[in-house]
């Protein structure tokens, strides 16, 4: 370094930039004294007790606001999960009533359904019945063979099928 210039001075220099150390034979690296690195670590909330008194001791007051700051932190924490469960109950609930709803809009669906079945076919027996009593009873007789050969047993299949057990239940 030169004297003359100011940006020279170590306390100028980059923290970050490494000090050039040369390089190292397995000689200069095998003649440092062997040593052992000792650490700890500890896991949680708060520092450890000892390190909650060193700061105590370089800073009077400190270990009152950690622990403070802790506390608070732990509050802020539970009034989170409480409005996070909150809400997450609520919306629950509201799709439980959306289901609700639901079942009962398709079930009175579903009976509307069978209302006009069987209005559909008390009306086609009807009018197979007015048929017959003008004379036509061959006309009459192939209608009623349709209706109950083919179209009669896909809607009472249709009643058959209708799944009434409630949600749930293992029958």
């Amino acid at each position: 370094m030169s004297e003359n210039n100011a940006t020279d001075t170590p306390d100028n220099q980059d923290p970050f930039q490494m000090p050039d150390l040369g390089t190292y034979s397995e000689h200069t690296l095998a003649s440092f004294p062997e040593g052992r690195l000792v650490g700890s670590l500890h896991v949680g909330p708060l520092p450890s007790p000892e390190t909650l008194a060193a700061y105590e001791a370089n800073c009077p007051g400190a270990a009152r606001e950690i622990l403070d700051a802790a506390k608070e932190n732990q509050k802020h924490r539970h009034n989170t999960e409480k409005q996070t469960l909150s809400m997450a109950f609520q919306h629950q609930k509201s799709v439980f009533e959306w289901h609700e709803r639901k079942q009962k809009i398709d079930s009175r669906f579903a009976a509307y359904g069978q209302w006009i079945s069987f209005a559909l076919v008390l009306t086609y027996f009807l009018l197979i019945g007015y048929v017959a009593t003008l004379g036509h009873v061959t006309v009459a007789a192939v209608g009623f063979g349709a209706a109950a050969f083919s179209a009669l047993p896909r809607i009472i299949s249709i009643f058959v099928r209708t799944d009434r057990r409630k949600p749930g239940s293992k029958e």
